[in-house]
C-alpha cells in the first residue's frame, strides 16, 4: 500500500488514517511502540536484497513483493505482483510470512537495536541479490560495510544534533500504511536479534534517505534470544537469533526447493 508521502494533497489526505495508532499493529513487548513509530509487525520479503529485476519490477523471492512505482531517468520501477498460494512451492508451513520488529527510539543513537542507517560506503552492487546464496561472499561484504558504517564516529557524533545527517535512522516502523522496507517489510537475511549485527536496517543509498532505501531490514524483538515469526500456513513459530543464516535463508524463501527439519531452527 502507498497512501502517504508523495505530495502535499495525498498526504493531508491520507494523514489521518496513517497517524492512528491500531492497537494491534503495536507489540505488548516493545515500550516505544505507540509513541514516535506505530508499526510493530512486518512482512517478509524473502532473503532477497535486489529491489528490482532488470524489467524494473519489485520482485523477490519471499511471499510479498516491494510496492511502489517510481521512477529513475527513463526507467520505470513498477510494483511486484501479488504472490499466490501455489506460488509457495517451499511449502505455507516453511516459508516465513510476517514477524515483529522493534521500532525506532528517537532518544537513542546507534546503541539500540530499532534504530538503522543509510548511507552506507563502499555500496557493492554485487549486494543486490534475488537470493543471497548467488553471491554469499558479497552479501557478508556488504555486511561488514553495515557494521562498519553503525559503529562510525559520524553516526555516534549525530552533527548539529541531527542524527538523519548522519545517516541515522530512527524513523524505522513510522507508519503501519506504507509498503515499504524499514515500515512494514524486512527480509530474512541477518537473524532475528544478532550480536553479529545489532540494527535493523542498513542502506547503500544516501544517508538523507528513507529506511525504504535500505537493502537490509531485519526481525527484531525484546524477548531474549529470537522473535516470533508467523509462516504463510498461519502458525506462529519462535525463531532464535543462533539460527544458521543458511536455514533462516531457506524459511524466507517460497521456491527455493530447500528440504528444512523442524529441529533446524
Amino acid at each position: 500500500m502507498a497512501c502517504c508521502f508523495w505530495g502535499d494533497i495525498p498526504d493531508r489526505t491520507n494523514s489521518t488514517v496513517y497517524l492512528t495508532r491500531i492497537g494491534s499493529f503495536l507489540c505488548p513487548s516493545d515500550g516505544q511502540a505507540g509513541q514516535d513509530s506505530i508499526n510493530s509487525y512486518v512482512a517478509s520479503l524473502g532473503s532477497s536484497t535486489r529491489k528490482y529485476d532488470a524489467a524494473g519490477t519489485g520482485v523477490t523471492n519471499g511471499i510479498f513483493q516491494v510496492y511502489n512505482a517510481s521512477y529513475v531517468g527513463s526507467v520505470t520501477y513498477n510494483r511486484g505482483s501479488s504472490v499466490a498460494i501455489a506460488a509457495v512451492t517451499d511449502g505455507t508451513s516453511n516459508t516465513i510470512a510476517f514477524s515483529e520488529a522493534l521500532v525506532g527510539d528517537f532518544g537513542k543513537k546507534n546503541n539500540y537495536r530499532g534504530n538503522g542507517m543509510t548511507g552506507v560506503t563502499p555500496r557493492d552492487p554485487n549486494f543486490s541479490q534475488l537470493d543471497p546464496r548467488n553471491n554469499v561472499p558479497a552479501i557478508m561484504a556488504g555486511l561488514q560495510a553495515c557494521n562498519a558504517y553503525w559503529n562510525s564516529s559520524a553516526i555516534v557524533a549525530c552533527p548539529n544534533g541531527n542524527c538523519n545527517r548522519s545517516g541515522l535512522k530512527q524513523y524505522t516502523g513510522q507508519v503501519w500504511a506504507l509498503g515499504e522496507r524499514g515500515y512494514t517489510l524486512f527480509n530474512t537475511v541477518v537473524p532475528p536479534n544478532s550480536n553479529d549485527y545489532p540494527w535493523r536496517t542498513c542502506g547503500m543509498t544516501c544517508a538523507g534517505c528513507s529506511p525504504e532505501g535500505s537493502e537490509i531490514s531485519n526481525a527484531s524483538s525484546n524477548h531474549p534470544g529470537g522473535a516470533n515469526f508467523t509462516f504463510a500456513d498461519g502458525s506462529v513459530k519462535f525463531i532464535k537469533s543462533t539460527i544458521a543464516m543458511q536455514v533462516y535463508w531457506s524459511l524466507g524463501s517460497r521456491n527455493g526447493g530447500e528440504v528444512l527439519s523442524a529441529d533446524s531452527y
